[in-house]
């Protein structure tokens, strides 16, 4: 997930930062602000950040139990497949 650097809120700079994120990027991380998601509609957008929050959740549970697993080669690939345009 892209981290966009730090800037001043309401300022131009925050904007900015986004011009150079590919057209698809749905999901991006302001440093020192947070998470930001983007969908055709409210709703959407909502969609995508609790699916966001939930990954992250999940990701912190499993580094927390067992520091060292890590996800078979190609199953990242495989599940952003599966999920299609939900994956952000």
């Amino acid at each position: 997930m892209p981290l966009l650097d730090f800037a001043l809120p309401g300022t131009p700079q925050v904007g900015a930062g986004t011009a150079d994120l590919p057209a698809d990027c749905r999901a991006f991380l302001l440093a020192s602000h947070g998470a930001v998601t983007l969908g055709a509609d409210p709703d959407e957008a909502l969609l995508r950040m609790e699916t966001l929050e939930a990954c992250a959740r999940i990701t912190l549970l499993a580094r927390t139990l067992d520091p060292g697993a890590a996800l078979p080669s190609g199953a990242l690939q495989a599940l952003r497949r599966a999920l299609g345009d939900h994956a952000g």
